[in-house]
């Protein structure tokens, strides 16, 4: 059994490494473009929102950073589920391997991008007034739920998509309207303002992206309450993403 579940890891780790590499297949500039994207959004975003609509945030530039890389990685893994078993399927065909395996691996390959941002994120906090509390503990918590969640989503978008075709455009549709509705440009208030509270309610991203910056930025406690709504609201998506993969996985996976 032991050697089952190593091979089973090992299997994982070479599906996700292959993943990443092709990924980044004959780019100079190779994983920074997993940084320039954010980045070059946090700059127009740091134009438009400090100088023209004049923002007051503190740390906006760092706000807004954490709040664009947690976003990106969300769009760019949850998008990986809509044609995994397609962009898959010779693997599927000739190799006996559990379908859920080819999730884990996607978006570990997904998440290694996440880690270089955020490493570069916590190299710019390091040369500003930030100071780190022993709450940081909490962040691995904070991703571990993240993760969760897009796991969720990967696995309904997967079967969706093979039936469904028109859900990518409908899919790029939600992922823009997550990105301004989850509190990257500006902070979520649910205490002082009702309509800002419903958004807490939506999605677990606005409550892990605020409860992430509470953290990493402002060196405060986070809100528990909407942690461990979040925490529910991903482990339903995930349980339903389980049940839909069992139930309809291997007709999505015939029908190829």
């Amino acid at each position: 059994m032991a050697d089952f579940n190593w091979n089973r890891y090992e299997r994982i780790w070479v599906l996700s490494k292959s993943d990443f590499l092709n990924r980044y297949h004959g780019s100079v500039l190779g994983l920074f473009w997993a940084l320039i994207n954010p980045a070059f959004q946090l700059a127009i975003y740091y134009v438009v929102f400090a100088y023209i609509f004049q923002s007051n945030i503190e740390n906006f530039v760092l706000f807004l950073f954490l709040g664009l890389i947690l976003i990106t990685f969300f769009s760019e893994a949850s998008s990986k589920g809509l044609d995994l078993f397609m962009s898959k399927r010779y693997i599927l065909e000739n190799i006996p391997i559990n379908r859920i395996d080819l999730f884990y691996a996607s978006i570990f390959s997904a998440f290694k991008g996440f880690v270089f941002n955020f490493s570069v994120f916590i190299l710019i906090s390091l040369f500003s007034d930030i100071s780190y509390t022993w709450e940081v503990i909490y962040i691995p918590l904070l991703l571990a739920n993240l993760l969760i969640f897009v796991l969720g989503v990967m696995l309904i978008l997967s079967v969706i998509y093979v039936h469904f075709q028109d859900v990518y455009h409908l899919w790029n549709l939600i992922n823009m309207v997550l990105l301004w509705l989850s509190g990257i440009f500006y902070l979520i208030r649910p205490d002082e303002n009702a309509g800002h509270h419903i958004l807490y309610h939506l999605t677990p991203l606005p409550g892990i992206i605020m409860n992430v910056r509470k953290i990493a930025i402002y060196g405060q406690s986070i809100d528990w309450w909407i942690f461990m709504y979040d925490y529910l609201y991903a482990l339903i998506f995930l349980a339903l993403g389980f049940w839909v993969i069992k139930k309809f996985g291997s007709r999505a996976v015939e029908k190829l």
